[in-house]
């Protein structure tokens, strides 16, 4: 157990990075769709083992964006120029920033209501009012206890109890890292 009372358990993906995670889009049906689809995870891995920001840098860039917010997920992403999308949430509002991964400048932001999000991030979100965890910490805790650097995160409910999972690039293997936090925090409105 950690420091802050996470409980990690380090799984190692047997195929390749799930495209929710990254970004990547699913491949096209067709004969050369593997081929293609490979070739587009190994140029996001590549890009993603050189850019500067870390996912943790990313999640604090977006949380001073919104002051008191709380971020519910973040991404690496590869576009013009690679980024990560960090979703965040503070009361009803949630953001949606796009974090250049190289200079940590806001590329873009996107404002959404939580009615917009679907019923299952809606539940996860609330559910983050009573963990005292952040996102940030469950990645520190995958990094730490794989070797690696985190790619990804978010939350998801197993068992009627909220986890952070993060997928973190571990030498040349993805892993998924799912973190249970304890329940401590009393509800006080905000995510």
């Amino acid at each position: 157990m950690s420091k802050r009372g996470l409980l990690a358990i380090a799984l190692a993906l047997s195929g390749p990075l799930p495209a929710e995670y990254v970004g990547a889009a699913p491949a096209a049906d067709g004969p050369d769709s593997s081929q293609k689809s490979v070739n587009s995870d190994l140029a996001l891995l590549a890009q993603f083992r050189v850019v500067k920001l870390s996912v943790a840098d990313a999640i604090a860039v977006s949380e001073q964006l919104h002051q008191g917010s709380r971020s519910a997920s973040v991404k690496f992403e590869l576009s013009a120029s690679p980024g990560y999308k960090v979703l965040t949430v503070r009361n009803n509002e949630v953001w949606e920033d796009i974090i250049d991964a190289n200079t940590g400048r806001a590329a873009a932001e996107t404002t959404l209501s939580l009615r917009e999000l679907s019923d299952e991030d809606r539940s996860n979100i609330a559910a983050l009012r009573s963990v005292s965890q952040d996102l940030s910490d469950a990645v520190h805790v995958a990094e730490k206890a794989t070797s690696g650097k985190a790619m990804g995160g978010g939350l998801v409910k197993q068992n009627g109890r909220l986890n952070f999972v993060v997928v973190v690039l571990s030498g040349d293997s993805l892993k998924e890292v799912m973190l249970e936090p304890p329940r401590t925090r009393p509800s006080r409105g905000k995510p």
